[in-house]
């Protein structure tokens, strides 16, 4: 299903796993409760997308354009969002560890109460993103840009701070030490 167009279409409940979905037009689709589980996304248009309680462990979805996409409640375990587009996207509830988010575009988006253990936000940029009650403990923010955000209750425990913009739009440099004694993923990331 390479470029396949998908617009508009519902597609609740569908069992999509392992598909091969690069560069589809899904625009507005409605994938509620859809098994998408390790599917290849990879610059694929899911703007406006309904994705709520979706399976997308461990999808590929970088270069992917999720704008205003609703992934309330969604199971995004290990899913990568590598320069993936989630302007003003509702994450709200997602479950996300270990997600890659790596250079992807959160502003503005909802991820209160998301589940963002050991995510990769390196280079993000989450400005006027709501993490407030988000579980962001281990999570890499090197080089993400919080400014705005919204972080009340969020938890960082263990978390990178490293040349990462805060909210005040102060940039930190603390955690630069603690981050560097962290093991190497061997991505070649740090």
């Amino acid at each position: 299903m390479t470029g396949a167009n998908l617009r508009a279409a519902d597609l609740t409940e569908a069992d999509l796993g392992r598909a091969a979905l690069q560069g589809a037009a899904v625009d507005d689709a409605i994938l509620t409760r859809a098994n998408l589980a390790n599917a290849d996304l990879a610059g694929a248009g899911l703007a406006r997308a309904d994705l709520r309680f979706a399976n997308l462990r461990e999808a590929r979805l970088s270069d992917t354009d999720l704008t205003e996409a609703k992934l309330g409640q969604a199971f995004l375990v290990k899913a990568d969002f590598t320069a993936a587009l989630l302007t003003a996207a509702d994450l709200t509830a997602a479950t996300a560890r270990d997600a890659k988010f790596f250079r992807a575009r959160l502003i503005r988006a909802r991820l209160a109460r998301a589940e963002l253990r050991g995510a990769d936000f390196r280079k993000a940029e989450l400005g006027e993103a709501d993490l407030s009650d988000a579980d962001l403990r281990a999570a890499d923010l090197i080089g993400a840009d919080l400014t705005h955000a919204k972080i009340e209750r969020a938890d960082f425990k263990n978390a990178c701070f490293c040349n990462t913009t805060m909210p005040d739009g102060r940039v930190e440099m603390a955690g630069c030490k603690i981050c560097e004694k962290k093991p190497d993923t061997g991505d070649g990331a740090r």
